[in-house]
């Protein structure tokens, strides 16, 4: 199919194809998942949670390793695989080949956070309270925190702030006072909330 001009991404972003919604329904068109917006070999060292976290395992199907973005791609892999092992996130095993530990997408996810978080607190003297799974959420959806994996969006009440994951109903609710509980990958409010829990 072809793509909406607003979809098409900016030149040096990484995209895939996938085939399934969000919710892991399947859908009949494929559409483009936007993995980063900007990929530099300088991001290997990011502590917090890459698109190209995905690959450390099992490296870039299709490509060739040696040459052009293949080249590329194995020299980004190779760093973050470094970057990761220095930090005791993943290994190599005896057999050569590489493996993230069980925990690594969620404490580089935590640490992430725990940054963004003392940041906003320095900035603007508001407290950052961390919002963990089932944990209700209640305030006005604010500004949006850009990542090289994704988007936060800055959610504050009173003196508090909290960072739940970007959505596009939490951003068509910028301004307004929102209330949810935060799921697995986003925070459901209103009838999302009701479909988690049929889902279940």
């Amino acid at each position: 199919g072809r793509l909406r001009p607003d979809a098409v991404p900016q030149r040096s972003a990484i995209v895939r194809i996938v085939g399934d919604r969000p919710t892991g329904k399947p859908q009949a068109t494929p559409r483009l998942e936007l993995l980063s917006r900007r990929a530099t070999l300088e991001q290997a060292n990011y502590d917090g949670p890459l698109w190209i976290d995905r690959l450390v395992v099992d490296g870039v199907p299709g490509t060739q390793p040696h040459r052009g973005f293949g080249a590329e791609m194995t020299q980004m892999i190779e760093a973050r695989r470094a970057w990761l092992v220095r930090h005791d996130l993943g290994r190599f095993r005896d057999d050569g080949r590489f493996e993230l530990r069980h925990s690594a997408v969620t404490e580089l996810r935590r640490r992430e956070v725990a940054r963004l978080g003392a940041g906003i607190e320095q900035e603007s003297g508001l407290r950052h309270i961390p919002v963990a799974q089932g944990a209700p959420v209640r305030g006005i959806v604010e500004r949006t925190i850009e990542t090289p994996d994704g988007r936060y969006l800055a959610i504050t009440s009173g003196r508090e702030i909290r960072l739940v994951p970007w959505s596009k109903t939490l951003e068509r609710s910028r301004g307004r006072e929102i209330a949810g509980t935060m799921g697995v990958k986003q925070l459901l409010i209103g009838r999302q909330r009701g479909r988690s829990a049929l889902e279940r």
